[in-house]
């Protein structure tokens, strides 16, 4: 009655248990800048009216939208055997601050990153008010490895001001007995 046979090929698998390495542990963290908002109020300097952006802000740890096919293979093999983006977030915190510290590259010290930034990412919307004349692009500090993304509190924001420089010159050009022809010359600078 329980000698039943397994027919189905299974009976010469060998199976053997061994450690999956942390992907938190064993990734090489870089870090870049990514552009979260661009407010352009150049146009209509210097007469018109300041400008209101809004924006979303996200900080905190996440699996990278940046995947390539290997990496998602390899994030999806490493959430099903339980690294998910909550789970190692102990280990990806000390990897980020030994390998990036205190980063020249972008001016975030991860060593001394709020714990926001180590925790599951979360979403908050603000707004930025732009004078007339000026470009806003605001950028934030975000670290990679493997196949997470750490999103730090820490914002660039980068002020295009229009600049009006006018140089003015004359010609003197006596044509049948005209006078004189001024030419004036205004050039708009972004900086």
């Amino acid at each position: 009655m329980f000698n039943l046979i397994d027919r189905t090929g299974l009976n010469s698998v060998e199976m053997k248990c061994c450690d999956v390495p942390n992907p938190c542990s064993s990734c090489t963290p870089k870090e870049s800048f990514i552009n979260v908002v661009s407010c352009d109020n150049l146009k209509g300097a210097p007469k018109a009216d300041p400008l209101t952006c809004m924006y979303t802000r996200v900080v905190g740890v996440e699996m990278s939208s940046r995947k390539s096919v290997t990496s998602f293979t390899m994030s999806e093999v490493s959430r099903s055997v339980g690294f998910g983006a909550g789970i190692g977030l102990g280990p990806l915190s000390a990897n980020v601050m030994k390998s990036l510290g205190n980063s020249k590259a972008t001016g975030t010290d991860w060593g001394q990153a709020n714990r926001k930034t180590y925790k599951t990412q979360t979403t908050s919307r603000s707004t930025i008010t732009v004078p007339p004349g000026t470009k806003v692009i605001l950028e934030q500090v975000v670290a990679y490895c493997g196949f997470y993304e750490v999103r730090s509190l820490n914002l660039r924001k980068t002020d295009i001001k229009t600049v009006v420089r006018s140089e003015t010159f004359s010609e003197s050009v006596r044509k049948n007995g005209s006078h004189i022809l001024t030419k004036n010359l205004h050039t708009f600078l972004e900086r």
